[in-house]
């Protein structure tokens, strides 16, 4: 090549009259690379030269580099970033997670009983919320515990006195020799054991109640349709001794709910009305409308229940009788009443009748 004079094979095909291009690297210690393009230059029809156009790639490189340098500090920041999340969550959901789990393991022994309890959070996340929701059902199992643990004890304790009546009957009955004496006990404990027999049967419906209702259909009951014929079996059954009576306002009284359990409602109201009337007495039973409620009434001329007690009325085996021995009362029949009532979502309580004696009120959400 002559001094001054460009040579390559872009140079060349230009010179031949022809577009050239040609690629090589660039000088130096970089990779970038040269591209190069030549046209030919004529005059009067001859080739007289070459134009040559060159461009390097090493701006473009230099853009590339600093591409990939911010890639890697955006992804080296992305795993700091990562890693601090990491940690932070650590401390944050997986360490009281934890805590949680441990607290649910160890909230029963070995035989199931309930033995711990879940401590709750300040926190105010949801986390937090999660557990305080475990430790307020903690509680609801305690006192559900506590309460199957009471009924227990109570059904230990009042099953107690007519198993020692039966057997110290037998005992006696062993023991007598006159055929008076011999039947005389046999009717004492068959008596106990009929009364055995109402308290387990009381236990029982009581159990049910509180069991889910799945098994029980639930559909739209009048209540003045199920009242009449209830209402009218009683006065039947205490004619002469008690005057059982219906008073029907204006209705509809239709309620959601079990048929049989609203008879059962019922029939505990009247039995209890009944054996709290002298002999003469009245027993009311009145049905009544408010605007989203029915209510209905039962009420006696009995002694009444003092101030004290109207609450305990309703409790389990608890059973106030002046001036009476408890005898087949098992301290149950209300009981089971306001667990059909609060069972539909009703309420029930027990007021001073004007004139003496006592108003049972229960209050059912309408149909």
């Amino acid at each position: 090549v002559e001094a001054g004079r460009l040579d390559g094979p872009e140079i060349a095909a230009a010179l031949a009259g022809r577009y050239g291009a040609a690629t090589r690297f660039a000088p130096g210690a970089g990779r970038g690379l040269v591209l190069s393009s030549a046209v030919p230059v004529r005059l009067d029809g001859v080739v007289a030269g070459a134009v040559v156009v060159s461009q390097s790639t090493a701006r473009i490189l230099g853009h590339l580099y600093e591409i990939r340098l911010r890639t890697f500090l955006v992804f080296l920041a992305s795993l700091v970033a990562a890693v601090a999340l990491s940690l932070y969550l650590a401390r944050t959901l997986a360490r009281p997670l934890t805590a949680l789990a441990v607290e649910a393991r160890a909230i029963v022994d070995g035989r199931g009983r309930l033995r711990g309890r879940f401590r709750g959070s300040d926190r105010a996340d949801e986390l937090g919320e999660l557990a305080r929701a475990l430790e307020e059902l903690t509680h609801r199992l305690e006192a559900r515990q506590a309460a199957i643990e009471a009924v227990a004890a109570d059904v230990g304790h009042e099953l107690k006195n007519p198993l020692a009546s039966i057997r110290g009957a037998a005992e006696l009955l062993a023991m007598a020799e006159h055929p008076a004496e011999r039947q005389r006990f046999a009717t004492m404990i068959d008596g106990e054991v009929a009364r055995m027999e109402r308290l387990l049967s009381g236990v029982r419906e009581m159990a049910r109640l509180d069991a889910p209702e799945a098994e029980d259909e639930r559909a739209r009951v009048d209540l003045a349709a199920l009242a009449r014929p209830l209402v009218e079996a009683w006065r039947v059954h205490q004619a002469g001794r008690v005057d059982v009576r219906l008073a029907v306002d204006d209705g509809p009284f239709e309620v959601t709910g079990a048929p049989d359990r609203f008879a059962a409602l019922l029939d505990g109201l009247l039995d209890n009305a009944v054996s709290f009337s002298p002999a003469g007495g009245v027993v009311e039973v009145v049905l009544a409308r408010d605007a989203a409620a029915v209510r209905l009434e039962v009420a006696d001329r009995g002694p009444g229940v003092p101030p004290e007690h109207r609450e305990r009325v309703f409790d389990r085996f608890f059973t106030w009788r002046p001036g009476e021995a408890r005898g087949d009362h098992s301290g149950l029949g209300l009981a089971i009443v306001r667990a059909i009532v609060e069972g539909h979502g009703g309420s029930v309580e027990v007021r001073e009748r004007a004139g003496g004696g006592a108003r049972f009120v229960v209050t059912l959400p309408t149909a």
